[in-house]
């Protein structure tokens, strides 16, 4: 597997083991992106349901997830 790294160029020291074990799962992450932005909208509805959240932030929320579901889907072309 190739060694992504999140970060690079401006720091010197080596990587901090949590933060490369943090970043193993960077690959997975990307092939899971639907997936996760399905479950953050549907945790939101949740949230409401549980009066956690006023519908004004559910909304924003569930618009925020879109901008960034639409991003991932110009990027990649899915």
């Amino acid at each position: 597997m190739e060694d992504k790294k999140l970060w690079g160029g401006r720091f010197s020291g080596s990587m901090d083991e949590v933060m490369r074990t943090f970043n193993s799962s960077i690959e997975v992450d990307q092939r899971l992106w639907k997936e996760d932005i399905e479950g953050s909208k549907a945790y939101a509805v949740a949230l409401l349901s549980a009066g956690a959240l006023t519908q004004e932030d559910e909304k924003q929320i569930q618009r925020g997830l879109e901008l960034v579901n639409f991003y991932f889907v110009s990027e990649q072309g899915a």
